[in-house]
This record gives C-alpha cells, structure tokens and sequence, in this order.
C-alpha cells in the first residue's frame, strides 16, 4: 500500500469515527428533545449530531471511492435510507417546533 492510501485508510477510519460519534450525539439529542430533560439544549445537540454524522458519513463514502473500493448494494441501500430518515427526522423536529 503506498503512502497515499494509507493516508487515505486513516482518513477513512477518523470518517467513520466522526460519523459514529455523530450519531451518538444526534440521539442522545433526539432521547433529550422527547424527555425534555436538557431543555434548550436539546435542539443544539441534536444539530451537532447530524452534522457529525453526515460529515463522517460524506467523508468516508468520498474517500472509499478514492480508493476504489466496491460497494455492496446493501451499503449503498443503507446509505441513502440513513439520508431519508435524517430528512424524516429534520422534518420531524421542524414541524414539532413550529407546533
């Protein structure tokens, strides 16, 4: 492996970090937003999951496909349904908000 792609494998690996610690983040401020228990923090942590997660998730799908790497379908499934609920999710708490 050159030194490009080891780069490239240790950029992908901090890519699904972040993406994990994101999604960690935006449930934790989902479970707060529904308990109430954080207040107005809730909105916040919710928001900085789902940036985490999608950047994570961005990055790494961008650097697989430097390395060439094949893509399962059920990946590429998983993938674009984790977009759709992300969108769910954002209209979910918009309306909730507005109501």
């Amino acid at each position: 492996m050159t030194a490009i792609e080891m780069k490239l494998v240790d950029r992908l690996h901090a890519a699904e970090i972040t993406s994990s610690v994101g999604a960690l983040v935006l449930g934790i401020g989902v479970g707060a937003y529904i308990a109430g228990s954080l207040g107005d923090l809730a909105a916040g942590v919710f928001f900085v999951g789902l940036a985490l997660h999608a950047l994570g998730m961005w990055d790494k799908h961008h650097i697989e496909a430097r390395l060439a790497a094949p893509e399962p379908l059920w990946a590429k499934a998983l993938f674009w349904l984790c977009w759709m609920m992300l969108v769910g999710v954002l209209t979910w708490f918009g309306i909730s908000r507005l109501t």
